[in-house]
């Protein structure tokens, strides 16, 4: 999308604001589908923060909310909720968009499916997507792929926070335990305080022990 942005005002350079420049009809579709999108979402975030910071908020009633992504802050805050139908917005453009986008010319499917190519790929026959899927397959392809995915920490030993929460017994050495985000992002060390508040994580015993200092004469 920025590339899209980048193209557009190039054109600023050579055109003056009642100039009539040569836009392909993709980027201005390209366009109208982000503002569409835009538009169902709302204004713009007002602010970042974390998945750390809203389980204090939970828990203590305040927490820390920053102007940037900086700081592990994937979660956007908006003054305004969003509208429940911005997903069913995106996958309609993305719908319309993939049954009209062109196979590329190196496609070669397998899996018991065959392809004669019986035209060249310059050729207005070349298939396109909705030869390949019907809309509702399309639809329900988008859905899946863009679904929320439960975070699942890999490895065993991973314990969520909302089964059981770490006691005295699970610290290490210095008091700490690791502490997996919900979206798999950071894992980190943590008090086991800190790990009580934080609902939908989870947590695992790190085993490290303090060494025993050298021997006399080593």
């Amino acid at each position: 999308m920025s590339d899209l942005i980048e193209r557009m005002r190039s054109l600023e350079q050579d055109h003056e604001p009642d100039g009539w420049p040569a836009v392909q009809m993709r980027d201005i579709r390209a366009l109208c589908d982000l503002v569409e999108v835009e538009r169902a979402c709302g204004a713009g975030p007002v602010g970042y923060t974390n998945w750390a910071q809203l389980a204090y908020i939970k828990t203590v009633g305040e927490g820390a909310v920053y102007s940037d992504t900086d700081h592990g802050c994937d979660i956007a805050l908006y003054a305004h909720p969003l509208k429940s139908d911005v997903l069913e917005d995106v996958i309609k453009a993305a719908v319309e968009r993939f049954l009209c986008w062109k196979l590329p010319e190196d496609f070669s499917p397998d899996g018991g499916v065959s392809f004669d190519r019986a035209y060249e790929y310059d050729s207005p026959h070349w298939p396109v997507g909705t030869n390949i899927l019907t809309a509702e397959q399309a639809e329900q392809m988008f859905m899946e792929c863009l679904a929320p995915i439960e975070p699942q920490p890999e490895g065993d030993g991973w314990i969520k926070c909302s089964e059981r929460l770490p006691t005295e017994a699970d610290e290490d050495f210095e008091g700490l335990v690791w502490l997996c985000w919900p979206h798999r992002d950071l894992v980190e060390r943590v008090t086991r305080r800190t790990a009580s508040f934080c609902e939908g994580f989870w947590w695992m015993p790190t085993g490290l022990k303090r060494p025993q200092p050298p021997k006399e004469g080593a």
